[in-house]
């Protein structure tokens, strides 16, 4: 995806990643994150871009809602 990006002349990219990624030996799930992010760190791209690291399990309310 990154190199079809960069051939496709993206000025932008996005990665939204896991907190699986810092555990990866725990799941494929957690591999295949800690890999991208790899991939997507260790080369100079001619996009710039942004890694996202989202934690669901992070998310809570502090009081029932029903607009929650």
């Amino acid at each position: 995806m990154l190199r079809a990006a960069a051939d496709a002349g993206v000025s932008r990219f996005i990665h939204v990643s896991s907190l699986s990624a810092r555990e990866p030996q725990l799941s494929d799930y957690g591999a295949s994150k800690a890999a991208s992010e790899l991939l997507l760190t260790a080369r100079d791209w001619p996009f710039s871009w942004t890694l996202f690291a989202h934690r669901p399990s992070m998310a809570q309310a502090t009081r029932r809602s029903s607009n929650f």
